[in-house]
């Protein structure tokens, strides 16, 4: 699915207010504190300023009458179908010895995946999922898990104490849905109350520090050893 039009508004203002406070051109900021480049133009995480792609993007963003409209169509025109995986909602990635959690709501689409009703269903998918990455790479020693979901109780209950017992707040990685996840509800539709509430507080931020605290979830990270998961589940 994509976001509507309203969520890379919501961008937008941040980064403009970002560039202003940190004193960097707009277009730095775009590249830093938005989803744009990794999801709207689709162009990866090497985050390259000069990549034709994003330069063009730039560029009808910077002339067009609407720019929020120009990057919801590039997102629109980039979008990504969501197929059922082997674990439904779970994905995941490995990299240097750890395997990396992903959350993908939007494949259930009968109800709130993270509803009481659906919580069985998911610790199943999360022991299927440490199986599965266990077996696919041998030489994984981690599961590290970074989002604002571990700010909601309906997801960490998902989890085994052991993997909760070392969260901790982490600056935003403001160029992916880790963190912008939260303006979104299931449907995808920005959430009037929490964009109201970050941009808010980044009207009244002075530092890079204060803007990174503006979003009302922080990011969280846990990284705990995947065989005692595997154990605890």
């Amino acid at each position: 699915m994509v976001p509507d039009r309203e969520f890379f508004a919501v961008q937008r203002q941040f980064a403009e207010r970002w560039a202003a406070v940190a004193s960097i051109p707009v277009e730095d900021a775009y590249l830093e504190c938005t989803t744009w480049y990794h999801q709207a133009a689709d162009l990866g995480r090497d985050f390259d300023p000069s990549h034709v792609d994003w330069q063009r993007l730039l560029a009808e963003v910077a002339s067009g009458p609407d720019p929020d409209a120009v990057v919801h169509a590039w997102a629109s025109a980039n979008e990504k179908s969501f197929a059922p995986g082997p674990v439904l909602d779970f994905s995941w990635s490995a990299e240097d010895r750890e395997v990396q959690l992903h959350f993908i709501g939007e494949r259930s689409r009968t109800g709130n995946p993270l509803a009481d009703d659906q919580l069985p269903e998911r610790q199943a998918e999360l022991r299927d999922l440490v199986r599965r990455a266990a077996a696919e790479h041998p030489d994984a020693e981690w599961l590290r898990g970074k989002s604002w979901l571990y700010g909601l109780a309906s997801y960490r209950r998902i989890f085994p104490p052991i993997f909760l017992d070392g969260l901790a707040e982490e600056p935003p990685d403001t160029q992916f849905l880790a963190i912008w996840g939260q303006l979104l509800d299931r449907r995808w539709r920005t959430r009037p109350d929490v964009a109201a509430e970050l941009l808010a507080r980044a009207e009244t931020a002075g530092t890079t520090a204060e803007l990174e605290a503006a979003f009302p979830i922080p990011m969280r990270l846990t990284c705990v050893p995947l065989a005692e998961v595997a154990a605890a589940l």
